[in-house]
């Protein structure tokens, strides 16, 4: 369509505003009488002019050059702008509606929207922001085309950001016409892509010991040694190089290793340490450490941030350190969890070789005479060692299998592993076989922390070469039995899957090679219902029952699939409570999922902060009424009182009333706060103060915060601290499996991750991808022959399930259609089933993305009728979009028959009203100002449905088509709804009833905005 601005007074409305809109928005104004824009890239055919228009002020404003205008708008169409005027310090770009007018345009304004229609043709639309309409475009096409002369910004765009001087040479042999009259000087994304670190200045070196001590830490914490220790710290003499060794079991140990570092050396050598340096991790930068530095006189140098280079000598050390540990290791077949005997063996031999920086060796330097080399042998080697008098038989061998551990400390025996004993002895008489280890004679050394004997004493940890260290003792595996083993067999109906490796009870925790994890875990959890006073101990009184507990121990996991922590969590087994004597009523309240996609659409437009805490112990904060007993957790049975129980006086995980004295007690402390709950979510909160908008969403323990600005949200985060034990998470990453990303307005929800895990764990990770998630040209019926794999079908469609409710609506029919048939399923239900699975395959990375555009709440209902071979229910679909993205849907088969298409639409119309009234309620609760809240408009692809409401007069027979046209005709006379006719084509809900074609899927979920990020 062409819409033309020739008349030569010309008049704008907006000129010299404080904000500036972006340059591909167009709004439309009543009050301009020419099209008029900031951004001549934005037109075509570019000639230059001199004239002025006149704006609202009574004053004049220059136009500098004249063009077309090429508008791809969200409904396909293309609009002409002709004779569009370029007005420099213009704030927004103005359409004429006088001028569309002209042209034959029609204009119809309901509920915040603007429609535009073009003989009767729907045309295009625009949405209500802020008092003006902005015309809704295709942002992925927009037309920006360049004038003559090219802006060097653009041109270095273009050129991937090419160096300026070759663009300009580039420019000049062949003849691109560069606008050299705007200045380009500098370009940002430049200096932070391209910017290089600056060359590190050469060092001089010390030339006295202790005049300079270079220290670092090496994290090990995914191969804990069997003392426990996770981290090995290193102390590197400059003079000499000489290094000394300690191996930690926490970062925190590093101060007082020092310490003890220090005065060891100090009185050693009779000299003291002048200088220390470090990277800046949190071991070295404590208060106290730097105190500790400053009293004694050592001058603390720290690394520039991200700068390992400026420590480069306790670097290289560490890595030097865990080259040799690794080969020792590999060569002797010893476990990994022998890399803390490994690494103080490693760092004793290097103490004793050449170093490229010296004449001599660090050891001759240190100590001041050389050392001896024939004491040395194959680290991990067999040797057989003398059984001491007292213990040697008269008969039998005089000597014991051992492994060759290293020289001992600060003696001249050697230390060695007992393999028949799993204990560590010294020993200085010993015969060594160097070629031989323990892989070569068939044994082995297990990892695991059974069997260690008791009898075992660590020595306190000191470093290589000074104080005995803590031996990592690994027994050796027992004879593997040669009973034959069968597996398992339930019986042809039964498979077994094996999951996850989370422990499953306390003994097989302590047991496992996370054990001090679990322990760590375990011992959170005892603290927060200790420190919550969960119980307390008393004699159980006669007639009461105990009721038992289990250790629910499971490892939490990121987004991306990696470990976050370790969880443990005492459960009370409530199971054996019995109702009306142990508890009452148990109905708790969690919030909608559709409550959370609506405040993330709400986000996007008001532009909230959204923050995440986590409840540590939740159920633990309700108060009990009940009298309830249970017994003493294992491991931490106290020892005077053994026959006693413990009395709950406030609820555990386990209780059938739990979850509910929670939600009790939280509501009370966020009303307290002057907080007010939705009458149509109970789980939401919200509170308006001083222009100040906080919104609290509460999922059980999981809670986002929503606020108009980062105070407020901080605020009431630590007003809640106060009350309950939360954990900050800062801004919102992971929320019930999904992934968010807020950012400057835009808000996306993704379930990569879930569905990955979903196709790995069925076998469908690596499979060809389909293109649609049902075959529209399939019809399914109920088999009438055996079941096929019914356990395994019913897992799938309950996995499929949540990722449907949570962010993909695209398969929200398939789901509901497969799901039918989950009693007795056959060959086409799992074909159909496998096309759904291999369309997830190709569409895992689809994510809901909020762009706060429009801020309206738009409603699509459609029916099928009939849709379903072998039963004549059809079936209703309905979704509704806030901030440009799906916010709730749902396809579901209808409860009543429709006796045609029109009544079939009336029932879908009916079930989509319901939701459009509890939306606009829960909006409304909350007092938000860029969201236009008036009626709902409600788009139905049937005439006759749509007439049928506006009917009030409508007659039928049918009660149960008389009740739902009721509903519909009063949501409408209360202004709730709107209902409005759209093409089938247009209809968001289509894909909600019925298979659809590949082009029209990838142009309805477009629409959804479920992209692919």
């Amino acid at each position: 369509m062409l819409a033309d601005a020739s008349d030569p007074r010309s008049f704008v409305a907006m000129v010299g505003s404080s904000h500036r809109s972006s340059s591909s928005e167009w709004w439309l104004d009543s009050g301009a009488t020419c099209h008029v824009t900031n951004d001549r890239a934005l037109l075509t055919e570019v000639k230059t002019v001199q004239e002025k228009v006149e704006n609202c002020n009574g004053g004049e404003t220059q136009v500098t050059h004249a063009g077309t205008a090429e508008l791809v708008l969200s409904s396909g169409k293309i609009l002409f702008l002709l004779n569009v005027k370029v007005v420099p310090n213009l704030t927004k770009n103005l359409i004429s509606i006088s001028l569309l007018d002209k042209a034959g345009m029609t204009f119809t304004t309901q509920n915040g929207r603007m429609t535009l229609a073009v003989n009767s043709h729907y045309f295009g639309c625009a949405y209500l922001i802020n008092g003006m309409y902005r015309l809704s475009l295709n942002n992925d096409s927009i037309h920006q085309i360049s004038s003559n002369l090219i802006d060097p910004k653009l041109l270095h765009n273009r050129l991937g950001h090419v160096n300026y001087r070759k663009m300009l040479e580039l420019a000049k042999s062949h003849n691109i016409p560069l606008d050299l009259s705007i200045r380009f000087d500098k370009c940002e994304v430049c200096a932070q892509t391209k910017i290089t670190r600056k060359p590190f200045r050469s060092v001089s070196r010390s030339t006295k010991l202790l005049e300079l001590i270079h220290s670092d830490l090496c994290d090990f914490r995914s191969h804990v040694t069997r003392g426990g220790r996770k981290y090995l710290i290193t102390f590197i003499d400059d003079f000499s190089r000489f290094c000394h060794v300690y191996l930690l079991k926490s970062k925190d140990e590093a101060f007082e290793t020092f310490k003890t570092f220090k005065s060891r050396v100090e009185n050693q050598l009779n000299l003291k340490i002048k200088r220390f340096r470090s990277d800046r991790g949190g071991e070295y930068t404590v208060t106290g450490f730097k105190e500790f530095c400053a009293s004694e006189g050592i001058i603390l140098e720290t690394t520039a941030p991200y700068s390992p280079q400026s420590n480069g000598v306790a670097e290289r050390k560490n890595r030097t350190l865990t080259e040799m540990l690794n080969s020792m290791l590999l060569t002797a077949g010893m476990p990994n969890s022998f890399w803390g005997e490994a690494v103080r063996a490693a760092n004793h031999i290097l103490n004793r070789v050449p170093h490229s920086q010296l004449t001599s060796t660090p050891y001759e330097l240190w100590h001041g005479h050389p050392c001896r080399y024939d004491t040395l042998k194959t680290w991990g080697c067999i040797a057989y060692v003398r059984i001491q008098d007292l213990k040697r038989p008269k008969v039998g061998p005089r000597t014991t299998t051992c492994v060759y551990l290293g020289s001992a400390e600060d003696s001249a025996a050697d230390r060695f592993l007992d393999l028949s004993t799993n204990t560590v002895i010294e020993s200085r008489d010993a015969i060594f076989f160097e070629d031989k280890f323990v892989k070569d004679h068939g044994l082995s050394v297990s990892g695991s922390n059974d069997m260690i004997s008791e009898s075992i004493i660590e020595p306190e940890a000191g470093p290589s070469g000074t104080v005995p260290q803590p031996l990592e003792v690994e027994p050796i595996s027992l004879r593997a039995s040669t009973r034959e083993r069968f597996p398992k067999n339930f019986g042809e109906n039964f498979v077994t899957y094996h999951l996850e490796d989370d422990p499953f009870s306390y003994q097989e925790a302590m047991r496992s090679r996370d054990s001090l994890m679990w322990a760590e875990a375990i011992d959170d959890e005892m603290d927060s219902l200790l420190h919550n006073n969960s119980w307390h101990l008393v004699d159980l009184p006669k007639g009461a029952k105990v009721l038992g507990y289990k250790w629910v121990l499971k490892k939490k996991l990121h987004s991306d699939g990696s470990i976050a922590r370790y969880k443990a969590r005492l459960v009370a087994k409530g199971y054996k409570q019995q109702g009306g004597i142990d508890y009452f009523d148990v109905y708790s309240p969690v919030c909608h999922l559709s409550t959370i996609r609506i405040l993330l659409a709400l986000a996007s437009i008001e532009n909230f902060i959204v923050h995440q805490m986590d409840v540590k112990t939740a159920f633990l904060n309700g108060e009990l009424d009940e009298e309830i007993y249970m017994a003493q957790p294992e491991g931490y049975v106290q020892k005077d009182q053994k026959d006693k129980v413990c009395k709950l006086d406030k609820s555990i995980y386990g209780l059938k009333q739990a979850p509910k004295m929670w939600h009790m007690k939280f509501d009370q402390v966020v009303k307290s706060l002057g907080f007010q709950s939705s009458l149509s979510d109970k789980c939401l909160y919200h509170r308006s103060l001083s222009n100040q908008t906080v919104i609290i969403c509460l999922y059980v323990d999981d809670m986002l915060i929503l606020g108009s600005n980062l105070a407020a949200v901080r605020d009431i985060k630590s007003t809640l601290a106060e009350a309950f034990d939360m954990k900050d998470l800062g801004p919102v990453d992971t929320l019930l499996g999904m992934k968010l990303r807020v950012d400057k307005g835009r808000v996306t929800l993704s379930q990569a991750h879930y569905i990955e895990q979903l196709l790995s764990t069925w076998g469908y990770d690596n499979c060809r991808p389909a293109e649609t998630p049902f075959d529209h040209n399939v019809k399914l019926s109920p088999n009438e022959e055996t079941s096929i794999d019914q356990v395994k079908y019913s897992k799938i469609i309950g996995s499929l399930m949540y990722a449907t409710s949570c962010t993909r609506p695209d398969i929200a029919f398939s789901v509901s259609m497969l799901s039918r048939f989950t009693s007795n399923p056959g060959k086409e239900h799992w074909e159909a089933l496998d096309r759904l699975l291999r369309y997830l395959r190709g569409t895992k990375d689809h994510a809901l993305c909020y762009t706060g555009y429009p801020p309206t709440v738009e409603g699509h209902s459609d029916a099928s009728w009939c849709s379903e071979a072998g039963n004549n229910k059809s079936t209703s679909g309905y979704i509704f979009t806030l901030g440009g993205a799906a916010i709730t849907w749902k396809s579901k088969r209808q409860t009543c028959i429709a006796l045609s298409s029109m009544e079939a639409e009336l029932f879908a119309l009916a079930l989509a009203g319901e939701e459009a009234d509890w939306i606009r309620n829960l909006i409304l609760d909350i007092p938000l100002s860029k969201l236009q809240v008036n009626s709902l408009s409600l788009y139905c692809d049937n005439q006759a449905a749509v007439q049928v409401v506006k009917n009030a007069l409508y007659n039928t027979k049918r009660r149960h088509v008389r009740l739902r046209h009721a509903l519909l005709n009063y949501l409408k006379e209360q202004g709730i709804i709107t209902l409005i006719d759209v093409r089938s084509k247009d209809n968001l809900a289509d894909p909600l009833t019925k298979g659809m074609p590949k082009d029209r899927l990838i142009k309805t979920v477009g629409e959804m905005r479920l992209k692919a990020i």
